[in-house]
């Protein structure tokens, strides 16, 4: 096999200027491409090269005194930049040039206190900004860096204050009681913080303190269950919600005197079945919505929820995983259209019902049947010839549409389900070769992703003209070691890597 003497060369000279600017922004990109690449003529390939992380020191060094600000910027935010080239760039005009250099993570201390005080917040965000430097801003003139500065060294010693695995009681309380508020609630959202920390902001006089703790999942049920004796009823909602909660604290919700505290509690897992199918006679439909979307709800009741007279209420028992195939069945002829299409999507409906749905005069029902994993291949060979676009669309994505559909939809009119097609597993080789020669690149590049690609496929994609198709065309496991060896010398350092990579990983 022979190459081009100069490979580099050829790639940072191509005539093709989106091909240059690809290039000179890929960290894949070797050095001495960059290294051309940066006396490119085109300010965008330039400014790509001043922000590369790969392009090295000495060029970063030249880049910098580029009249063009946009190069300047590059060279301020790249980690490869030498100090001293940051110390002059922290004079540039430019303010977004000094903010870069404020934010880059390998600017020494020394220069960032060089910075003027406009960029000095940059400084304290900067998390590699050392302790010391933010101790000299707490001084500052400025009562904003000054605050900023305070409130990162806060931050960063949040973890030492309860660090320890085995912390004593009274450095909890002394956490538990910082007078501020930012430290107790930062402490009162962390699941890993000590279950006596939580217990004791359980307590706390703010709200949105305790609120916090009856989110936490790390929160200890008797934690919880002081929560829900709370007079927030916000609070005792969240209790609600917790995964944590014990059954005996649900049990308490769900006879709270507010319906959103109720529907919240029928919606948890852990409620008991039998308060559950107390629920389902509340008067409030938020309620019994709730117990209809429960999964934990006793199918019996589910049953006797079907015919409830709301219709959302309807809807969620028919989008119910745990709701039996007798009820689905029932529900696929209401006369609300949601509630059958929620039965039409729900992965328990027996293949028969959704059989029956994929006649439904609604489009959005015979979608969701279309989309359903259980639909049986002859529904959806029935659902390939339906004039809606979205329905023929989910067909060609369902793992059990047959091959012979796939093959009908391989010439359909819209893009998105050729797309659809050219990605699914089932599709035969005899329609992902036809794709290949697909006027849309996505599709082609679907097709060239396939693991049913035939090997003639794969040698036509891999000369396309979309780099994205070479790309896929490299990854695919079965083209061909013949393809792989000419896309290792493709002008895309992507197509190229992603060609060396499989040749090597064959060997």
């Amino acid at each position: 096999m022979t190459t081009t003497e100069n490979p580099s060369s050829e790639i940072a000279n191509n005539p093709d200027i989106k091909a240059r600017r690809r290039v000179s922004v890929s960290r894949a990109t070797p050095a001495e491409v960059l290294r051309t690449l940066a006396n490119d003529q085109d300010i965008e390939v330039r400014a790509n090269v001043a922000r590369n992380p790969g392009t090295p020191s000495d060029v970063l060094v030249i880049l910098a005194d580029d009249p063009n600000v946009r190069l300047h910027r590059g060279v301020a935010s790249n980690p490869n930049t030498p100090p001293a080239t940051l110390q002059k760039l922290t004079g540039d005009p430019d303010r977004w040039v000094r903010f870069f250099v404020a934010g880059n993570p390998t600017t020494p201390p020394e220069i960032l206190l060089q910075l003027d005080r406009e960029v000095l917040k940059r400084v304290v965000e900067n998390p590699n900004t050392p302790p010391k430097v933010l101790e000299v801003l707490t001084l500052d003139s400025s009562p904003d860096v000054q605050e900023a500065a305070l409130e990162a060294l806060q931050a960063r010693a949040l973890s030492k204050k309860i660090g320890i695995m085995t912390p004593t009681k009274n450095r909890l309380s002394e956490v538990a009681n910082d007078p501020d508020i930012k430290v107790r609630l930062s402490m009162s959202t962390d699941r890993f913080v000590p279950a006596e920390l939580l217990r004791m902001l359980a307590r706390d006089q703010d709200r949105s303190v305790r609120s916090n703790v009856a989110k936490n999942p790390g929160t200890p049920p008797d934690a919880l269950a002081i929560l829900a004796d709370g007079p927030s009823i916000a609070v005792r909602i969240d209790v609600a919600q917790n995964p944590s909660t014990s059954p005996m604290v649900l049990l308490q919700l769900a006879n709270d005197p507010d319906e959103a505290v109720r529907s919240t509690a029928a919606g948890n897992r852990n409620t008991p079945p039998a308060k559950l199918q107390k629920l389902i006679n509340d008067p409030e439909e938020e309620v019994r919505y709730s117990v209809a979307g429960n999964r934990s709800t006793p199918p019996a009741k589910l049953q006797k929820l079907a015919d409830d007279p709301d219709k959302d209420v309807r809807n969620s028992v028919a989008g119910n995983h745990s709701t039996p195939p007798a009820t689905l069945q029932k529900l696929a002829d209401d006369p609300n259209k949601n509630v059958r299409n929620s039965v039409a999507g729900n992965r328990s409906t027996p293949p028969a019902t959704l059989q029956k749905l994929a006649d439904d005069p609604d489009k959005d029902v015979r979608n969701s049947v279309a989309g359903n994993h259980n639909t049986p291949p002859a529904t959806l060979q029935k659902l390939a010839d339906d004039p809606d676009k979205d329905v023929r669309w989910q067909v060609a994505e369902n793992r059990n549409t047959p091959p012979e559909a796939l093959q009908q939809l391989a010439s359909d009119p819209e893009e998105r389900v050729r797309r659809n097609v050219a990605e699914n597993p089932n599709t035969p080789p005899e329609a992902l070769q036809q794709l290949a020669s697909d006027q849309e690149e996505r599709v082609r590049r679907n097709v060239a992703e396939n693991p049913n690609t035939p090997p003639e496929a794969l040698q036509q994609l891999a000369s396309d003209q979309e780099e994205n198709v070479r790309w896929k065309v490299a990854e695919n496991p079965n083209t061909p070691p013949d393809v792989l060896a000419v896309l290792a010398l493709d002008l895309s350092p992507y197509v190229q890597e992603a060609a060396q990579e499989a040749l090597q990983a064959r060997h």
